[in-house]
């Protein structure tokens, strides 16, 4: 992704700002909760309270001479905040999304519909990961339940309940653990092949 970065000339360029993103309410800007870079480091993906997630092409803004950008795209089926994305680590053009409608989604952008699939839990999500191998995604809710899919099928993989206010989640570069930070100061590490 570096390379593709530097290689594009967008490290070079001074601050660029991504539009787009405005609230229904009739405000000018909603508050954008997460962005990210696909894993190929030709998109940028955000989300925001304005129920939508946005994809720039990054080699689009690396080669105008303007400052401001409105997005390539936009995805519009959550109905509530959006308030993580995670890219695919092995497909650039498929992302996940966690929102406050309790829904996850999975987006597909080479295909019309672009959202594949959704992923209904019982509260607001706050937290979604891929694992490395893109097989596997994690969706934390806002009754700290760790809720593991597969991304293609949308089966349950299993689920955990989490005791503390869970902050953060990380799976390892092997994908067989994960991290767990939370409010009360600690990081715990589980094997996910228990819960396959």
């Amino acid at each position: 992704m570096t390379s593709h970065i530097k290689h594009s000339g967008l490290e070079s360029r001074s601050t660029v700002r991504l539009e787009g993103h405005h609230r229904s309410d009739g405000h000018r800007r909603s508050s954008i909760n997460d962005v990210a870079f696909s894993c190929d480091g030709y998109c940028i993906g955000s989300g925001a309270s304005d129920q939508t997630l946005r994809i720039w092409d990054v080699y689009q803004i690396s080669n105008s001479t303007t400052r401001a950008f409105s997005s390539s795209k936009e995805l519009t089926k959550h109905t509530g905040a959006v308030n993580k994305i995670a890219w695919d680590p092995v497909n650039p053009k498929i992302l996940a999304s966690a929102s406050s409608d309790k829904t996850a989604r999975i987006w597909d952008l080479r295909s019309k519909k672009t959202d594949v699939l959704e992923i209904k839990t019982r509260a607001e999500n706050y937290i979604i990961a891929f694992s490395p191998d893109g097989k596997h995604i994690c969706v934390r809710d806002k009754n700290d339940t760790l809720h593991f899919v597969d991304p293609r099928s949308g089966g349950n993989q299993g689920q955990i309940k989490v005791v503390e206010n869970v902050k953060d989640m990380k799976w390892s570069p092997s994908g067989d653990s994960f991290l767990i930070a939370t409010s009360d100061g600690n990081v715990s590490c589980s094997p996910f092949r228990l819960l396959s």
